[in-house]
């Protein structure tokens, strides 16, 4: 296995949360939920029984993997973003026709070598390589003389805006370059009802997930009581998304690195934004973004989609 380290520093982390903080409303970035111990929980929210979207994905990889095997071809090269703890590196490769190489990009190196060694012990065939790093940033690869396929399961794509996603996917297009493919996974609108149970659990499970980021910045030298906050995930209908927040349950203060944010109660800190698809939009969503959609594979209740995508030449 090779390992490519640009983790982003602890330093790092809090001047990024300092910015964010200081935003009205105030904001933290979602992708630093993911550290250790976030991503150890993220498994567990994957495992509950509101959280429907990775038991539905796996559903739809299980049933027509045979098809995506046969369009995205023999001895590829998978990159993968957000690769976590490999499970589904795992089920995709066991899937694929002889892959020959696969390049996993996380921003938690312990998640990220942990899924890294799991699957080369599985794969002794396929060559590892490792990079941690923050993925919204740019990442360049060594030349790949077969195709090489994004692999960006979960719905993640949710967590940017749509001007985001476009600049995500166009820099991941230019990656793969001519004649290379992406399987994305995308979650589909869908009852507000079922959304908001998906992302606030009744065992607390995505509680912690989301209050264990103000315990990071408590450990990255901020000055934050996570007991003052809780909890609170939001349909809004405008945005076709769930936004996770921490809602202040009393007055008080956040201090950062030089930066200081007080909030009243009520007041709250937005996390995470999960937006939601038709496929009609996700379709013109990959199009801006230089990518021909080819496939979507849907659920029979229509919940969740993947999609098969080529670049466009």
């Amino acid at each position: 296995m090779k390992l490519i380290d640009l983790a982003p520093s602890v330093t790092d982390f809090a001047a990024d949360a300092a910015v964010s903080l200081a935003q009205i409303p105030p904001k933290l970035h979602s992708k630093h939920l993911y550290d250790e111990v976030g991503s150890q929980l993220f498994d567990a929210i994957t495992r509950v029984e509101e959280y429907y979207l990775t038991r539905v994905e796996q559903l739809i990889f299980t049933t027509r993997m045979a098809e995506l095997a046969r369009v995205v071809g023999p001895n590829v090269r998978v990159v993968e973003f957000g690769a976590g703890l490999g499970d589904k590196t795992h089920r995709l490769l066991s899937g694929l026709d002889d892959p020959r190489e696969v390049v996993l990009i996380d921003i938690s190196k312990a998640a990220l070598l942990s899924g890294a060694t799991a699957i080369e012990t599985a794969f002794p065939h396929v060559t590892v390589t490792a990079i941690c790093a923050d993925y919204d940033e740019a990442i360049t690869l060594e030349p790949h003389d077969d195709r090489s396929v994004m692999f960006f399961p979960g719905s993640t794509l949710g967590n940017f805006t749509n001007e985001e996603a476009v600049v995500f996917l166009r820099r991941q297009r230019a990656l793969v370059g001519p004649g290379g493919g992406l399987i994305l996974g995308a979650d589909l609108i869908k009852d507000p009802e079922v959304l908001i149970a998906a992302y606030d659990d009744e065992a607390g499970v995505t509680r912690d997930f989301n209050v264990n980021l103000l315990q990071r910045l408590a450990d990255a030298g901020g000055r934050v009581l996570p007991h003052h906050f809780r909890h609170e995930a939001r349909w809004v209908a405008e945005q076709s998304r769930i936004e996770m927040h921490l809602v202040a349950e009393q007055a008080t203060a956040i201090s950062v690195l030089e930066t200081s944010v007080s909030f009243k109660r009520g007041d709250s800190i937005q996390t995470e934004s999960c937006h939601k698809y038709t496929p009609e939009a996700l379709t013109e969503l990959l199009a801006e973004s230089g990518w021909s959609t080819a496939q979507i594979w849907m659920d029979d209740e229509r919940r969740f989609a993947v999609v098969w995508a080529t670049a466009t030449l």
